[in-house]
């Protein structure tokens, strides 16, 4: 007959297991988390002893769990050739890009706020009007060089018009604008504009509300002037100005015909997806003789 071996205490058992999985974590095993067969010599002090093992397992039990759900997650991580890996790592990257994208660019951006507005020599002049570059940046740092073509101080809109300018008393409708305003030296500068835009402004006096509307109808009349006059198809924006609001103390003090000059932008050059209606209202505030974006009501861009 084989001999036969006794049944093992369940509480040993567990505390058995308990060793086991201690010795496969690392841990060490201190003289409180041994276990030891039940005294004989107190039932109390027995069940006392077990609550106090099955307690010990149940933790033991949590913490291998625990472990095991982190060597799962590295399994998935580095499994499959490091696929995993490769994912979380390459989403840190575009995080980390994006962040600082964005932070440079809202850095160029204030930065550019900072500069002091400075007075823009003309470039170029033609008989009645004076030609302007100016550059500007929209919030994310991206760029725009725009020519604007101004009419000298003695011509600019009737008071009170939408589609006749005058010059020194003298009225100029819509078919002489071409001779007199738009003429060869202005056509040939914004022929090579990759794009136009027609500001409509108005002077201080009147009610805010009609001025500024009367200003987007000069608006445009200029974009219809533009159009006729140069040949080439383009896109084509309205800038309504609104009404004059502040006073200048660099600008003329007789008369208010120099708030209503005759005005129009070419943008030279631009980066992909600019904010033109942005980068044009920055190289606005930077030019300290041109029509500043504080001293209009208004700064409305529209594609027509």
């Amino acid at each position: 007959m084989g001999r036969r071996c006794g049944r093992v205490d369940p509480a040993v058992r567990a505390a058995i297991w308990e060793v086991g999985i201690y010795r496969f974590l690392g841990a060490d095993m201190t003289d409180a988390d041994t276990t030891q067969t039940p005294s004989a010599t107190s039932k109390d002090d027995a069940q006392e002893d077990d609550k106090k093992r099955r307690g010990g397992v149940l933790l033991t039990a949590h913490r291998a769990n625990t472990w095991w759900e982190r060597i799962g997650w590295l399994r998935w991580l580095f499994g499959n050739g490091g696929e995993g890996a490769l994912m979380v790592g390459s989403a840190a990257v575009v995080a980390g890009v994006t962040t600082l994208t964005t932070v440079q660019a809202v850095d160029s951006y204030y930065k550019a706020r900072e500069i002091k507005p400075a007075r823009i020599v003309a470039q170029s002049s033609s008989a009645n009007t004076r030609a302007f570059v100016i550059g500007g940046r929209d919030s994310w740092g991206r760029r725009a060089l725009f020519d604007v073509l101004v009419s000298v101080k003695s011509l600019g809109w009737v008071r009170g018009s939408t589609d006749t300018l005058e010059q020194d008393g003298r009225r100029i409708v819509s078919d002489m604008v071409q001779v007199f305003v738009l003429d060869e030296d202005v056509q040939k500068r914004l022929k090579r504009s990759n794009a136009i835009i027609a500001v409509g402004l108005a002077s201080q006096e009147g009610d805010r509300t009609v001025e500024t509307e009367r200003a987007g109808k000069r608006a445009a009349t200029t974009a219809e002037w533009i159009t006729a006059a140069i040949q080439g198809a383009r896109p084509v924006y309205s800038l309504n100005l609104g009404q004059y609001q502040e006073p200048c103390a660099d600008c003329e003090s007789q008369g208010t015909s120099w708030q209503r000059p005759l005005i129009v932008i070419g943008v030279r050059q631009s980066d992909d997806e600019v904010d033109l209606r942005e980068a044009l209202m920055d190289a606005f505030t930077r030019a300290k003789n041109l029509p500043s974006p504080e001293s209009y009501s208004n700064f409305a861009l529209n594609r027509l």
